[in-house]
């Protein structure tokens, strides 16, 4: 008996432990500061760049050291970067900052759109112009897809009191959207690693 007590007090101590070493995200939080050269990177809030980076207005700069000065980071290079406070996503050759942070997170991007026009001699040309978008990233694997009706509806499904509710919800269409995603993530929070 004694060494069945022994056993089960080793064990809660070996599980207590393992929830010690993950901290629940919520406003506020602290992220490591640097650059994510990949999602991973950001999902265990270790960036790999955390040294020789700085924030020039809108550019994210790193040290050359070969060149012994500071030179603008591609955006395509990296998954993304944080300040500590908020964190920053490549997205279209420029980052846009989370919005909403939870197992989906909300960004607002501004992504190139090709559309032809016929010219006055009758030829197709492309029109390149930049449009807002808002997206989603899911937590888990790291995709980023459509922030709309049928993409939220889809992952409010995956909660049967939710997805009542949010049928029976009377207002504007992204306003509900909004509303029941930040519910989703309220009922389903993200945990990130401590170093």
């Amino acid at each position: 008996m004694k060494y069945l007590t022994l056993f089960f007090v080793s064990l809660s101590s070996l599980v207590s432990n393992a929830q010690v070493d993950e901290l629940m995200y919520s406003s506020g939080f602290e992220f490591n500061p640097g650059v994510y050269k990949t999602y991973y990177e950001f999902k265990t809030n270790n960036p790999s760049i955390t040294q020789g980076f700085q924030m020039k207005g809108e550019e994210l700069l790193i040290y050359n050291d070969s060149l012994k000065q500071y030179q603008q980071l591609n955006p395509n290079a990296v998954w993304g970067y944080s300040t500590g406070g908020g964190v920053y996503i490549s997205a279209d050759g420029d980052f846009s900052r989370l919005n909403t942070i939870g197992s989906y997170s909300q960004f607002s991007a501004y992504v190139t759109t090709v559309n032809y026009v016929y010219n006055p001699y009758g030829y197709q040309v492309p029109v390149v112009s930049k449009t807002l978008i808002q997206l989603l990233l899911n937590f888990d694997n790291g995709k980023v897809f459509n922030f709309n009706a049928k993409n939220v509806e889809l992952i409010l499904q995956k909660d049967p009191q939710l997805w009542s509710e949010y049928k029976k919800f009377r207002g504007r269409k992204q306003e509900k959207q909004f509303i029941f995603l930040r519910k989703y993530n309220e009922r389903y929070p993200i945990y990130f690693p401590i170093y």
